[in-house]
Formats: structure tokens, sequence, C-alpha cells
């Protein structure tokens, strides 16, 4: 017993951790959206409003197109837990320069500031992965794509989502890029509840997020580590030795299911590149483009 409150206060630091990061990431936001056009949510970059749709429900994105004449090698990039498009934007922003379009979205009831439609207590591991789906499936369709460089990307929770994805259409995706993948939320919400029917309709993570029961009945008895390696392509996975929320093991665990990848552990690196830390990942990032996309230079 005393063993399983130490695990659950363990937890909550990290959920905590998770919070204060997401505060800091979505500092400045704008909600404003106008028309085709739109300068959205980056103030220093002016981005194409370009919506998806799934089952009726619209998927808000904004593109980040690269100057030149396409088609383009284009990544589609998810945010994490909580989160919304304005916490990977800076990576679309620093990436586009080297000739990639760079989508990134709203999961649909993915954070209280997404502008996709759906709420919080809908939302789970599993409609994550269909609205990447719903957006790789429409990406297919714009003119300005080389559908032969379709690479998936994504931080946090939206890693994992990216790296299900990319299992699960091989053939469709050229590349997977992984910022501290959150492949450990099973095992917190299993720190919680002793079985799924434990969890209420809905519960609220420390002021942070309101999740639904489907959240943790839809993980339970998922182990994505046992899918995502029939990946083959050309995988980057970024770990920080100082993620408070997902530690270091576990993307180990995660750099064990491939066979084409380039891991790379970043000192000082929490959940959220901050400072440099980020310079050193984006560094990274860039090698990795440059080195496997015909087209693609410094």
């Amino acid at each position: 017993m005393k063993k399983r409150l130490l695990l659950q206060r363990m937890l909550l630091v990290l959920l905590l951790g998770g919070c204060l990061f997401m505060a800091g990431a979505m500092e400045g936001q704008a909600d404003s959206e106008s028309g085709v056009r739109a300068r959205g949510d980056d103030p220093d970059f002016a981005t194409e409003v370009l919506c998806c749709y799934k089952d009726g429900q619209k998927i808000y994105g904004e593109i980040y197109m690269p100057e030149g004449e396409g088609p383009f090698p284009l990544a589609i990039v998810g945010h994490g837990l909580g989160g919304s498009h304005r916490d990977v934007a800076r990576y679309a922003r620093d990436l586009h320069d080297l000739g990639i379009a760079v989508y990134v979205f709203d999961f649909c009831g993915g954070g209280k500031n997404v502008k996709s439609d759906g709420d919080t207590r809908d939302m789970s591991l599993f409609t994550e992965i269909d609205d990447m789906e719903a957006v790789l499936d429409q990406a297919l369709t714009w003119s300005f794509v080389d559908r032969s460089q379709i690479i998936l990307a994504g931080g946090s929770q939206g890693g994992e989502v990216a790296a299900i994805v990319a299992a699960r259409h091989p053939d469709m995706i050229a590349g997977l890029v992984m910022l501290f993948p959150a492949f450990v939320t099973r095992d917190y919400v299993k720190l919680i509840f002793d079985s799924p029917d434990q969890a209420p309709e809905e519960f609220n993570l420390m002021g942070w997020i309101t999740i639904g029961k489907r959240f943790v009945e839809d993980i339970w008895d998922y182990n994505s580590l046992e899918e995502i390696g029939s990946y083959e392509g050309p995988v980057l996975l970024l770990q920080g030795d100082s993620d408070i929320m997902v530690p270091t093991a576990s993307s180990d665990r995660v750099a064990r299911c491939y066979k084409n990848i380039d891991y790379r552990v970043i000192a000082g690196g929490g959940h959220g590149f901050l400072g440099d830390s980020y310079g050193t990942a984006l560094e990274y990032m860039k090698e990795y483009f440059a080195k496997k996309y015909h087209g693609i230079s410094d």
C-alpha cells in the first residue's frame, strides 16, 4: 500500500511538471482564424490555415510553406497531451527553411486550447491515431506535396501517435521523428487505477486537462511497443536526459524496437526542449532531413 501511494505521488509530480511545460509552451497564444491566409498563432510567419476532416469533425491545422516551387517533402507534426499546434510551431518555422513543407495541427479534443472540434473527455490515444491518419490521407491530395517524401513527427504523446501511424502505413511514410515520445502513459494510468472499470466517466489531471474513461479503456490492454517496430524506414528519436515525465529508460526501450534508428540523448534536455537543448535537437533534425531526403540541404 505504501509503495502504491509513493508511486501515485511520483505520478502527480510528473503531471505537474507537464503542466508547467505546457503553460510555458502556450504562452502568447492567439485565437483568431481569418480566412484561408492568416498569420495564425505565429507572430513572425504568415501561415496558411488548412483544415482536415474526420467523421464530420474539423481538424484545425496550419501549413508552413518553403520558398520556391513544389512539390515539397512534407512533415506532419503532432503535439503532446493537453497541448496544441502552437507547441510545435517553432519546429515548423525552423525546418521550413530546409525546403520542407511542415503541417502542424490540433488533435480533436487534444487540449483546452485546440481549435479542432471535439472534447477532451472523448479523446484517447486511438482517436489521435485516427486524426493523424485523416491528415495523412488528405495530405496525399495536396498538390504541393511530394507524396514519396512524407515524414511523420511528434512530441510526447504525439510522438507515440506518429510511431503507430507510421507502422500502420509504412509504404506512405518516408521517415519518422519522435521527440521525447510518451510511451509511458499506460504505465502511469495503471498507477492510478487497478482496472479500467475504476476510472470515472471523467476526471481532471491536476487542473491541466479533463479526460474521460475512454482514455483509460483504450490503452489499458494495448502495448504500442509490440506494433511500432514493423516500420522499417529511417527513424530519429531525440530524448532529454533530464526529462521528468519520460525517463530515458522508456526511450531506450522504444529505440530497441527499430532496426534503422538514429537515437540521440540530449544533455540537459527536459520534456520539451528549451534553450541549448532545443538548438541541439534542431541540429540533429536538420542533419537527419539533409541526410535522408533528396533535395534537402542545409
